[in-house]
């Protein structure tokens, strides 16, 4: 930062340090996944309704995705168990925990699982580069793939 205000003559302020940090360091706004984009993101996946990914309904087809959505809420949030619970019908904070246990545990050994929240996590980091471009679609990401990549890194996209 210094070398940097020595050769372009610039005083060192703090909106200089945030330009010469932004790829460095994550701004807050890099990590702004909400419990519901989740779990939308993952009822679209799985071609479930949000109504059934919330419901009461045990079937197999339905379970799955809602604990997949549940362990990602727990790993791309702050959401606290009993929060995550509250956004899935009022559902006990050990059953979140239950989920996100079985999920990382299964994750560890099923490469298809690895592969679907690969792709699940890419949608919704993709998403948060197109809403970062703005209107015109030309604003960080478009002009700074590498910012995208920073944030693919970041969360593993590349791999689990």
């Amino acid at each position: 930062m210094i070398a940097h205000a020595s050769l372009n003559r610039e005083t060192i302020n703090v909106d200089l340090a945030a330009k010469l940090l932004q790829d460095v360091i994550p701004s807050s706004e890099a990590r702004t996944l909400s419990v519901d984009t989740i779990s939308r993101t993952v009822a679209s996946y799985y071609h479930i309704s949000m109504e059934e990914m919330k419901g009461k309904r045990r079937d197999k087809h339905i379970v799955f995705p809602r604990q997949v959505a549940m362990y990602l809420i727990r790993e791309e949030t702050a959401s606290s168990l009993p929060a995550i619970g509250q956004a899935f019908g009022g559902r006990d904070h050990t059953t979140v925990l239950h989920s996100y246990e079985k999920i990382s545990t299964e994750s560890r050994e099923d490469q298809r699982l690895q592969s679907d929240l690969r792709k699940i996590r890419e949608m919704l980091y993709s998403h948060l580069c197109l809403w970062r471009s703005g209107r015109d679609g030309r604003g960080d990401c478009a002009r700074r793939r590498d910012r995208c990549t920073t944030l693919s890194r970041m969360h593993n996209l590349s791999g689990l």
